[in-house]
């Protein structure tokens, strides 16, 4: 356990109280505290720095330490290796994943006196970074030298799945992504039955009812379904598959011939082993994403498809109408520009009101419409204002519980523009020409699971500082992007 040496004073022994109970937003504070009356202590330091976690918007304060903090070789102590593990994720976020690295690989060299759970964490965290830096073999060998100090079972094994799984090698990845239900914040419940688990690879199971259940968020939900789609189409028709209550209704709209049943929504009953029900109506079980890593197997294999959420664009024809009505001529764009779930490393993924100012260039072609539901009605009129933009908001919509009615409206648009969103994924697997802006510490560094998973979507790749370059190309590629919008599909009439 992290704690301070000595237990003189009330506020070291405040502060050793709230290490002890991981309430880092008040180590936080009285660290901050301390350093301004010892600014160069090296303790407080290290404290301020692990425990500025709890809010990542402090990043942007504690990368001051970057060139103070003193970290011993090798390392040993428990604090110094959580903020050291914190001080990559900080210079990650602010600077440079290359930074984060060639900052912290001196120090890693050598974990020798490193307990077992901190040797492992510090090695698969340096696995992880070169991932993200597209180096395969660096990135691997991190990761298996992890799992030979490996105290914990899961951490280094499910990073080693997901950087698997980011080259693109699919099937490999599966024995190592079961240690996800392992992990105890694992964003996901694992569903449990009395059946077995489905091997996919056995002929049988594909006329045996199989129950296909979905993990994770919205976005998951419709990336991972593509594998199913291809599966129904092949002829595996006794599958029904399980996802969130708000998405029931738009993946059915995808799966005519099969049942889309909703999950439950309290986590004591994702536990279904004595649920006769589930027991009599099904054969086995298989979670979604390992359908999708077997069906696709590997990048070289992978199946592109043609969009198949068919939702009914009634609503969408006369919303339609009423934009043209107002704005006579002008080509109508949805857009995502980012998420509710905000912080320095998703903040570079997505875009800023910056960001969007050349867009200003279109307005007398263009008509901008919003989907993201993190952002209100109110608060996209403020950035209308802000940025000069022809950006209008959905109104009369749920946009983040209805997801059917919210992907009806999307088929009014001649396309989509978006960042790796839920909104972005509805409006590509729907049909709609989509355009995916993905951003990355180095240009021309897209992630190997960057497949085409429709056939209406193509991936745009820049550097993190470059989005302002790429919104100029899009205004100096209009034209282009117009004719591929039409080329994709007609727009309503």
């Amino acid at each position: 356990m992290v704690q301070v040496a000595g237990s003189a004073g009330a506020k070291i022994q405040e502060l050793n109280e709230a290490l002890k109970t991981k309430d880092f937003k008040k180590a936080f504070e009285i660290s901050s505290k301390l350093l301004k009356k010892d600014p160069s202590n090296q303790e407080w330091i290290k404290i301020n720095i692990y425990s500025c976690k709890y809010d990542k918007k402090n990043y942007y304060d504690v990368i001051r330490f970057k060139d103070v903090v003193r970290f011993p070789k090798p390392l040993a102590e428990d604090l110094d290796c959580e903020a050291l593990l914190m001080m990559m994720d900080i210079i990650e976020g602010v600077e440079s994943t290359l930074a984060s690295v060639q900052y912290a690989v001196p120090f890693i060299a050598d974990v020798g006196e490193v307990s077992p759970y901190y040797a492992e964490l510090l090695l698969t965290t340096l696995g992880v970074k070169f991932a993200e830096l597209n180096d395969f073999d660096t990135s691997m060998k991190y990761h298996d030298l992890a799992i030979k100090r490996s105290s914990t079972g899961f951490i280094s094994h499910y990073n080693r799945a997901m950087g698997l799984m980011r080259f693109g090698r699919f099937a490999e990845a599966i024995p190592d992504y079961e240690y996800r239900w392992k992990w105890p914040d694992f964003p996901s419940q694992q569903r449990l039955f009395g059946f077995p688990k489905a091997d996919l690879s056995d002929p049988q199971t594909k006329n045996a009812r199989m129950l296909v259940w979905a993990e994770q968020g919205v976005g998951d939900h419709l990336l991972w379904s593509q594998a199913v789609r291809i599966l129904v189409d092949e002829g595996w028709t006794n599958i029904t598959l399980e996802v969130h209550p708000k998405m029931q209704k738009l993946i059915q709209a995808g799966f005519p011939e099969i049942e889309v049943i909703s999950q439950p929504v309290v986590r004591d009953a994702f536990d279904s082993s004595h649920d006769v029900s589930f027991n009599f109506n099904f054969d086995f079980h298989i979670p979604l994403v390992e359908v999708y890593m077997h069906v696709h197997k590997d990048i070289e294999n992978f199946r592109t498809h043609a969009p198949y959420v068919n939702v009914d664009s009634t609503p969408a024809r006369e919303f339609r109408r009423v934009i043209l009505e107002n704005q006579p001529g002008k080509v109508i764009i949805g857009v995502s520009l980012g998420s509710q779930l905000w912080d320095p490393f998703r903040g570079k993924l997505y875009l800023s009101k910056d960001d969007l100012l050349p867009l200003k260039e279109l307005n007398d072609r263009a008509v901008f419409i919003c989907f993201d539901y993190s952002l209100s009605v109110e608060q996209v009129e403020i950035l209308r204002n802000e940025t000069g933009l022809n950006l209008m908001a959905i109104r009369g919509v749920d946009q983040k519980n209805d997801l059917y009615t919210t992907t009806q409206m999307m088929q009014a648009c001649d396309g989509f523009v978006g960042v790796s969103t839920a909104p972005t994924w509805q409006a590509a697997y729907s049909g709609l020409p989509t355009l995916v802006l993905w951003f990355t510490s180095l240009p021309g560094n897209a992630p190997q699971f960057f497949p085409k998973w429709v056939s209406s979507m193509n991936v745009f790749v820049s550097g993190y500082d470059q989005k302002t370059e790429l919104m100029n190309t899009i205004v100096n590629n209009f034209d282009g992007l117009c004719a591929w919008f039409k080329n994709i599909r007609s727009p309503l009439s």
